[in-house]
């Protein structure tokens, strides 16, 4: 009967933050990553020297050779990809090669390649300047190399509450320990988009300790936070859990 309680109380505020979820997620302008690990990727934007015209189609090569002389296409696996948009073009990649060039078809006939180029950054934002016979794309300078937006950051707070409060009345926890969850990702969310996307290696590894680490600091922090009205094993299987379903929605958006 306590545990009816609890979920009849709680249910209105769950499907309160579904709606602010989703509400936020209508208002973006382009997709946000709602996980709390940085993913690498490349994103660009046009400027046309003459008139401009739509992206119909687009590909990526990825080089181990700095002349692009082993050129092979940007495979799409899962998110993985090089997607574009009437505008832009957006790729993701669980582990980018050393050299990179971009392929683009307009609809006004043209179908231009681009000079080969590097990524910096871990999330890097690119210029691409449209000519009438190549692509000269150029990486934009970034202080961090990637982008704490406020949507994003939004959409990762709303997200991990709404799997805590589902968490705390399936097992009857107390509520006023809630609060606690969004304190927490307050603080491991800097460390994990600013500081790790700095380390010089491989983005495959930058994401996984990343992803690791988000997990141990914020199971740590809420074992700290909790002081003991939570056992261990719920504490654990919490983190897991929200790390795991923002790292799938993050994948997903």
């Amino acid at each position: 009967m306590k545990n009816r309680s609890i979920g009849i109380r709680w249910q209105p505020v769950l499907w309160a933050l579904a709606v602010v979820f989703f509400l936020l997620l209508s208002l973006t302008s382009r997709p946000v990553q709602a996980d709390v690990g940085p993913k690498p990727e490349m994103d660009f934007e046009f400027e046309f020297e003459d008139q401009a015209s739509d992206i119909l189609a687009g590909e990526m090569y990825e080089c181990e050779q700095p002349d692009c002389s082993d050129a092979v296409l940007l495979e799409e696996l899962g998110p993985q990809g090089f997607r574009c948009t009437t505008i832009t073009c957006n790729s993701i990649a669980y582990g980018y090669a050393d050299y990179h060039k971009i392929r683009i078809t307009f609809a006004d006939g043209r179908s231009l390649e681009s000079n080969i180029f590097e990524k910096k950054s871990f999330n890097a934002e690119y210029t691409v300047r449209v000519t009438e016979t190549s692509l000269e794309v150029k990486e934009k300078w970034k202080p961090f190399g990637f982008c704490f937006c406020g949507s994003a950051l939004l959409l990762t707070l709303v997200l991990e509450t709404m799997i805590g409060g589902i968490y705390f009345n399936l097992f009857g926890l107390p509520r006023a320990l809630l609060g606690w969850v969004p304190l927490v990702s307050l603080v491991t969310l800097p460390a994990v988009w600013y500081a790790f996307p700095l380390l010089p290696l491989p983005d495959f590894w930058v994401t996984g300790l990343s992803e690791g680490f988000a997990f141990s600091a914020e199971a740590g922090l809420l074992f700290l936070a909790f002081r003991g009205g939570i056992s261990l094993k719920h504490i654990i299987s919490l983190s897991l859990l929200m790390n795991l379903i923002s790292f799938l929605a993050g994948l997903a958006l």
